[in-house]
């Protein structure tokens, strides 16, 4: 061995890359970007992958945080009931420190934010993520690549957000803030809506979401529920299907529930185990234009 250190691959991903791409040096930003371009739609996947990473560290920061939570109220209790309150103040300095453990980090910013610069639908579930992250620059970023991407979705493309990514997404058509950015969601959940879509949707149609002023949101979430509808329960349906027993007892035999019971064993069925990912929607369906009900549909039967 030379003792040296091996050189990265071509092609090989460098999660600094994204702090790179802001640096305040002109030619350290010119030579990220010029990578970014190398890696071409690679890209999408890498950032994807290193955005799952973050999100797992922070779902981890966000319970120790509950965790110091607790302990910090236990404290203060206790310091309450012994001085009566009097240096309960000295204690406040500690909350800033806690509710850092609950924010997005700077590597999940930088991911999105580049993220956002391609027209990938599977980056929409990331995208909804970002508006949760409490970053003015990077909401209106992620809200702009959101309305560009929502409305190419059809219904094989419900996989790619997630439940979490939905609420992120009712949130902020809930707000009625940004009327292109509602009206692409809308758009959205006509195809991949679910359940609580629904919900929502039902109460801005009916008027009784406040925040939401905006007459033409409230016409359009009347107008694309009953497809919103008709897509929740296909997926419903599709989860709570009969399937076989898992690692069934291939000895024992299938038999009918009247009738002889003489019958030859080698002629009856055995139960079989299902195959991994059996049970799951195939998203890879072809996407054609409409609401894509009849899409879902075929796509369930398969």
């Amino acid at each position: 061995m030379s003792g040296q250190p091996e050189k990265e691959p071509e092609g090989s991903f460098d999660p600094k890359l994204v702090q790179r791409l802001r640096s305040k040096k002109e030619a350290e930003r010119k030579a990220a970007e010029e990578e970014l371009r190398r890696l071409g739609p690679g890209a999408v996947d890498e950032l994807l992958r290193l955005l799952d990473k973050e999100s797992a560290n922070r779902q981890r920061r966000r319970r120790m945080g509950y965790g110091f939570l607790v302990l910090w109220l236990v404290f203060v209790v206790g310091m309450a009931a012994l001085d009566g309150g009097k240096n309960i103040g000295s204690f406040t300095g500690m909350i800033g420190s806690m509710l850092a453990l609950f924010a997005a980090t700077q590597a999940q910013k930088d991911a999105a934010n580049v993220l956002s610069r391609y027209d990938d639908i599977r980056i929409v579930g990331a995208l909804a993520e970002a508006l949760s992250y409490d970053d003015k620059g990077l909401t209106k970023t992620a809200s702009d690549a959101l309305i560009r991407l929502l409305p190419k979705l059809r219904a094989s493309d419900h996989a790619l957000l997630s439940s979490d990514q939905r609420r992120h997404l009712d949130k902020a058509l809930a707000q009625g803030k940004n009327r292109e950015l509602a009206m692409a969601i809308l758009d959205a959940y006509e195809q991949v809506g679910d359940r609580t879509s629904v919900s929502l949707l039902e109460k801005i149609a009916a008027g009784e979401v406040r925040a939401v002023r905006n007459q033409a949101i409230r016409e359009r979430a009347a107008e694309v529920l009953p497809a919103v509808r008709s897509c929740a329960e296909l997926v419903s349906a599709a989860q709570t299907l009969l399937r076989p027993t898992v690692n069934a007892d291939e000895d024992v035999l299938v038999r009918p529930a009247g009738g002889p019971t003489d019958y030859d064993d080698e002629t009856l069925l055995r139960p079989v185990e299902q195959p991994d990912g059996a049970d799951r929607i195939d998203a890879a369906t072809s996407r054609t234009p409409g609401n894509g009900n009849d899409e879902a549909a075929a796509t369930l039967r398969g």
